[in-house]
């Protein structure tokens, strides 16, 4: 089995979806902070809930991208998600990079807005605009 570095997430350990998972580890884990101060708990008590929080969402997220991958939400889904992402990609960078962006915005919290228009940005240009998910990528 061969694989690449960076390419299309089929046979790469990297993508261009490496870095939105970053941005969205930045916007989601903005949003847990917030919650978890809202809540009143204790700063180092938060960062633990914090990172399993985001552990957590990140493999929930890669378990109904696989099964969006794999035809379960239908075949129109299932086609603009390209094929099965590489498994190293799935169960290591993508959670990591995800909880990545956690530790980002908790050291720099100004870091939430910029993520979040750029994710935004992405996620509409690859819903609404390209036809799959690695369109870009194989303009690249």
């Amino acid at each position: 089995m061969s694989f690449e570095l960076f390419g299309i997430k089929d046979v790469a350990i990297f993508d261009l979806w490496t870095l939105i998972h970053i941005l969205s580890g930045i916007s989601v884990g903005y949003l847990i902070i917030l919650l978890l101060k809202n809540k009143g708990v204790n700063k180092n008590k938060s960062v633990i809930i914090g990172i399993l929080s985001m552990l957590v969402i990140a493999y929930f997220w890669e378990l109904t991208e696989y099964l969006s991958e794999t035809g379960i939400f239908g075949s129109i889904i299932m086609n603009w998600f390209y094929s099965v992402e590489f498994l190293p990609n799935r169960l290591l960078v993508d959670p990591l990079t995800f909880l990545f962006g956690y530790f980002i915005v908790l050291k720099k919290p100004v870091t939430f807005y910029p993520a979040l228009i750029l994710n935004l940005i992405w996620l509409s240009l690859n819903i609404f605009i390209f036809p799959d998910v690695v369109y870009l990528q194989r303009l690249i």
